[in-house]
């Protein structure tokens, strides 16, 4: 069988010399064995660089230089509270979705702990306010909790003249 030797980039291959068993190996024709081992003898050279193998470009590589791009214009970013505050109707719904976090706040120290999670703060109008809660289950329970509710509502000053109203998620 052939084999490869590497040294220095050269490779030389062999291939099973005479004898009885390189005629069984290359056939009983010794003129074909003569033919591949001469062949088969010469260093072959290789290269493993890219330039130097056969059919690749050999020649220079040019380096064409392009006018740097202008960088395009954009306005300061300004942050979600500055754009809120410098728009009147963004202004007064923001504070509105302020006061109705604050409303949460207050009255998620009645909430059952594991409760918590499931109910959202809703609308905040001249009316009252919407607690949203995730399913009936939780729209129940928050009903049966509606009265200590509004009563924490009212002692922090807050929801004096509306109603307390829950309503279920649509999904």
């Amino acid at each position: 069988m052939a084999r490869m030797q590497h040294a220095n980039r050269a490779a030389t291959v062999l291939a099973p010399t005479g004898g009885a068993r390189g005629c069984q190996a290359w056939g009983a024709n010794p003129e074909l064995q003569a033919r591949t081992n001469q062949r088969v003898k010469k260093p072959v050279e290789f290269s493993t660089h890219p330039s130097r193998r056969r059919g690749h470009y050999t020649g220079e590589m040019t380096t064409r230089y392009l006018p740097p791009r202008p960088r395009p214009s954009a306005p300061d970013p300004m942050d979600f509270g500055g754009a809120m505050s410098r728009h009147g109707t963004l202004a007064v719904l923001g504070r509105r979705l302020a006061a109705s976090q604050r409303h949460l706040a207050v009255i998620s120290v009645a909430l059952p702990g594991a409760m918590k999670r499931f109910v959202q703060a809703g609308t905040l109008d001249d009316a009252g306010w919407t607690l949203v809660a995730d399913n009936a289950a939780v729209a129940t329970k928050l009903r049966h909790l509606q009265p200590q509710l509004l009563r924490l509502l009212q002692e922090e000053g807050l929801l004096l003249d509306g109603e307390l109203r829950i309503r279920v998620r649509q999904s």
